[in-house]
């Protein structure tokens, strides 16, 4: 059975590529459904799959009959068939019902104007009933570990791609970009029978695919309702990932995520019925408060989203890459390291018999230069852009100034910029709460920000540089700014400062980062509670980096963190008595500073 799945989504792959009027995709789809016959031929199927398995031969054959040029009628009714028969071969492999069987369609009504009907409401029966999940590590730990670490790509990818079809929903590319993220997310765990990411997958492969053929135009209530999907997933990924961190042979997971698929399918079905979509996505609960008058105040964000993911499109396409376990870079970092304070004590013995042998001599001054070489090619294997932890801001910022009813524009520049990887890990927290505070503390309304003469859209700058041997990372914002008499009084009532004592604003300004501090008057699920900000300075003391603040009264914030690029190993040899005695000192970048030394 696993063997015609991956071949029935082969198909759905290929008809990605269909275009009407064209052959794109004709061959490689009857090859492969020829494939499929062969492995039925001798199975006993339900029938309504071997009904199925007929409409599907039927269409193929009436195209190669005719002129070999699809149709849109027959790419969409090829693409439902296949989508129907992925769902039943999992059904029949699991033990489990059947779907509803599909109805082939002969024509569409145009997109703008969709048949009216009663709404149809998904519920439990008309698919999984269970929101268990069974892993399996004993026989595929490497596997799902694997499936892990692509899975996250591809949900960052639909995220971003998601961002730029809000606005510009007729993007063909995007679409099928974004329909290939899902379709390779439903294939790679319906192999591993990670039941609840295929169905989800699936479902949400079908809005897309709705999307694609024209019968809908993916709105903002829409769009809401695809990112609930993703992040049920992305909350699924992140319970394996910790299942199979904590070992052991197999694993039961309890989450969940029915009722998010019924609410996806429920919408699903009632366009597959070609009823209004509008009436089939207010059948569930999507958040009312982001509609499509918020979309267009979020464009700028979402060309750079748009942009991002395009330009990540082309560097996978012509850059060659193999993916490597981290313990392993590690453990090779830490043995050249030890090769590195080896070499550096030869060399000191080096020096009291150079004079007798200089062949040699000059022999080892090429390892030592080669074995520099070494290191600094291990600190850059741990070197990675920060790219993808900017990239994640750009969906924070959509839903954050949707909820706060407010209009932001995320700009990044420096994305490129790179940093070891620990460290990456480390500022990603910091990143989010500083774009948290613009957008709650910093960006005004967009009534208030009119009325001071500013755009109404506000905007959040973040960048990063490389200068010298540290990486300098700015979080702006052109809003408010911080209230300097709001914070001094805040401190006063707070005992942090007495009423006489002589503060510099800087000094003041530093105050938002001590513990429990806060300036908002109510506590919201966003603010109030002072554990923001501490956390941040926290984070990046730890890793020997620090923070400066930069405020204008009305004219914005910013944040400057100043960061060493990587806490590789910095051998330090001490003189004197340590060189007599042949010992030796190596600290880390992250425990101190550089210190240079001169020998006599």
């Amino acid at each position: 059975m696993d063997n015609i799945l991956q071949l029935t989504g082969k198909i759905a792959v290929e008809l990605v590529y269909a275009e009407p009027g064209k052959d794109v995709g004709l061959l490689p789809v009857n090859c492969l459904f020829n494939e499929i016959k062969g492995y039925c031929k001798d199975q006993d199927l339900p029938p309504s799959v071997n009904t199925t398995l007929g409409n599907i031969e039927e269409i193929i054959n009436g195209v190669l009959d005719r002129d070999c040029l699809f149709t849109g009628d027959e790419i969409r009714d090829l693409t439902r068939l296949t989508d129907w028969l992925e769902r039943a071969w999992l059904a029949i492999r699991d033990g489990g019902v059947l779907p509803e069987k599909p109805v082939r369609v002969v024509s569409d009504p145009a997109p703008g104007n969709p048949p009216q009907g009663k709404a149809h409401t998904r519920y439990a029966g008309d698919g999984p009933d269970s929101e268990k999940l069974q892993l399996n590590l004993e026989e595929d730990t490497e596997i799902v570990s694997e499936f892990i670490t692509e899975a996250v790509e591809h949900l960052q990818s639909i995220e971003l791609g998601l961002l730029m079809l809000e606005q510009q929903p007729h993007d063909k590319d995007m679409l099928a970009l974004v329909f290939r993220d899902f379709h390779t997310l439903k294939g790679g765990s319906g192999l591993l029978n990670l039941t609840p990411i295929t169905y989800l997958a699936h479902e949400l492969e079908s809005l897309l695919d709705f999307a694609r053929s024209g019968r809908i135009v993916l709105n903002t209530p829409l769009i809401n309702l695809i990112f609930s999907g993703v992040d049920c997933i992305n909350r699924l990924i992140i319970e394996i990932n910790k299942h199979l961190a904590s070992g052991g042979e197999s694993k039961t997971i309890d989450f969940p995520w029915l009722k998010v698929y019924f609410e996806v399918g429920t919408v699903v079905d009632n366009i597959r019925s070609r009823r209004d979509p509008e009436c089939a996505v207010s059948s569930t609960k999507t958040d009312d408060a982001a509609d499509n008058s918020k979309s267009e105040t979020n464009a700028c964000y979402a060309t750079g989203a748009g942009a991002v993911i395009r330009r990540t499109t082309e560097y996978a396409m012509n850059t060659a890459t193999i993916k490597i376990a981290a313990n392993k870079l590690d453990a090779l970092t830490e043995l050249i390291d030890e090769l590195v304070i080896t070499q550096s004590l030869i060399e000191q013995d080096a020096e009291t018999w150079a004079p007798r042998n200089g062949a040699l001599y000059g022999k080892l001054m090429r390892v030592g230069r080669i074995t520099q070489q070494l290191q600094r090619t291990a600190v850059s294997l741990r070197m990675v852009p920060l790219k993808n932890t900017f990239n994640r801001l750009y969906r924070l910022v959509r839903d954050m100034s949707a909820y706060q009813g407010k209009s932001v524009s995320l700009k990044l520049s420096g994305e490129e910029t790179e940093l070891d990887r620990t460290l990456v890990e480390r500022i990603r927290d910091p990143l989010v709460q500083m774009v948290r505070n613009a957008i709650d503390h910093g960006i005004e309304p967009p009534e208030e920000r009119v009325k001071n003469d500013k755009l109404e859209t506000g905007i959040i700058s973040i960048s990063a540089s490389r200068e010298g041997d540290n990486v300098i990372i700015k979080v702006s914002d052109d809003g408010n700014g911080l209230n300097a008499e709001m914070i001094r009084t805040k401190a006063l009532e707070n005992g942090m400062i007495k009423p006489d004592q002589d503060i510099t604003q800087e000094q003041l300004y530093r105050l938002i980062f001590e513990p429990g501090f806060t300036t908002a008057c109510a506590v919201t699920n966003i603010s109030g509670r002072g554990v923001g900000m501490d956390v941040v300075a926290q984070n990046i003391e730890e890793i020997h980096g620090k923070v400066i603040v930069d405020s204008m009264p009305g004219g914005g914030t910013t944040f400057t963190i100043i960061l060493p690029q990587t806490p590789a190993i910095i051998h330090d040899l001490a003189c004197s008595g340590y060189r007599g005695a042949g010992q030796s000192r190596a600290s880390s970048a992250s425990d101190t500073e550089r210190r240079e030394c001169t020998c006599n």
